[in-house]
């Protein structure tokens, strides 16, 4: 089943929408979970039961409004992490309050990873159209630490067993059943952290996904930050920035769309034979009112000025908030992505996969 990889599955077969990942619960069953997690008695099983509870759910609220790729909802804590599941990866305190990941000399993907689990239980539940959510490489900022097991005198070599984890995870997944991934945390300029500069990122993705099945799709989260990089207004090396993220074998980008200027960002990536799903549903307010398709119908046009039509689709511009002030409602993400799938089915027809 493995084998090249390339720019994936047929454009035509290939979702027009799709979230980001994280959904939020129904409160009766998340406080259920969390009190059972909190409960150091608890029975595994029961723990199990209440996890595969709250995922079901979260997967049927998805499919019944049509979605045609469905997530878990989940969007784990980081000692629950996909980097934490890593042998050789810890989660410490990096400073007072704050926890951070430590690595030791050789990070490496185990077959009795936590997600493997995760993703036959994703797989049982959305056979052919469950998708996960892993880290890309802006959100690979783990430390060796100087009272770390490691050997590693160059960050360099961390990144690239990290990436090869990565290679490792995608084959495992695939394996269980997950039919779509979504990496999320991409940049395309430089910024903090211990993250690998943003162009070798890219390249390490790349050759993470060069050899992944062919069947397993995979879609590249872009942040708004980094695509306001693929703008010479922004970044500082824009048609870099646009090469390197071309050169990553994915089936389709996810494009964030707020300002004017991002329709000079979606130019630049018109050299990628890939599906562009358009941000054109804002993942953060209360609102849409049901059934505004304006914005999202505006925003294809724009973009069918500059992009084939054939490859265009929708996407919220981030991810929906799960926690904290930004958080949304249960009933929200229910509107948000009720007036996804009803304006790309105003726009094109059928849309459910």
């Amino acid at each position: 089943m493995a084998g090249a990889a390339t720019v994936g599955a047929a454009m035509a077969e290939f979702p027009r929408l799709l979230h980001h990942g994280p959904f939020p619960p129904a409160p009766a069953r998340a406080e259920r979970l969390a009190a059972l997690r909190a409960d150091p008695d608890a029975d595994p099983e029961e723990v199990a039961a209440a996890e595969a509870d709250l995922a079901a759910s979260i997967v049927a609220i998805q499919r019944d409004i049509g979605a045609p790729a469905q997530s878990d909802g989940a969007a784990p804590a980081l000692a629950d992490g996909f980097l934490a599941g890593l042998c050789g990866v810890e989660v410490v305190e990096v400073e007072a309050g704050r926890d951070g990941l430590r690595a030791d000399d050789h990070p490496a993907f185990a077959a009795d990873h936590p997600w493997v689990a995760r993703g036959a239980r994703l797989a049982a539940l959305a056979p052919a159209s469950g998708f996960l959510a892993l880290p890309g490489p802006a959100r690979w900022d783990v430390a060796t630490g100087r009272d770390a097991p490691s050997a590693l005198a160059e960050p360099e070599a961390l990144h690239a067993r990290l990436a090869a984890a990565l290679a490792e995870a995608l084959r495992a997944l695939h394996g269980a059943g997950v039919a779509h991934i979504v990496i999320d945390g991409l940049a395309l300029a430089p910024g903090g952290g211990r993250a690998p500069r943003p162009l070798e990122g890219l390249a390490l993705l790349a050759a993470a996904l060069a050899d992944r099945p062919v069947e397993l799709r995979v879609t590249l989260a872009v942040s708004r930050a980094a695509f306001a990089a693929l703008t010479a207004a922004a970044g500082d090396d824009p048609e870099g920035a646009a090469e390197a993220l071309a050169a990553v074998p994915a089936d389709a980008l996810m494009a964030p769309l707020r300002e004017a200027s991002d329709m000079t960002a979606l130019s630049a990536l018109a050299g990628a034979p890939r599906r562009i799903l358009l941000g054109a549903i804002d993942a953060a307010g209360r609102e849409p009112r049901r059934g505004d398709h304006d914005a999202p119908r505006r925003a294809v046009d724009a973009a069918a000025r500059l992009l084939d039509p054939d490859r265009l689709g929708l996407c919220p511009d981030g991810a929906f908030a799960l926690e904290g002030a930004a958080a949304l409602a249960e009933d929200d993400a229910k509107r948000k992505l009720d007036l996804m799938v009803r304006a790309a089915e105003a726009i094109w027809g059928d849309v459910s996969g």
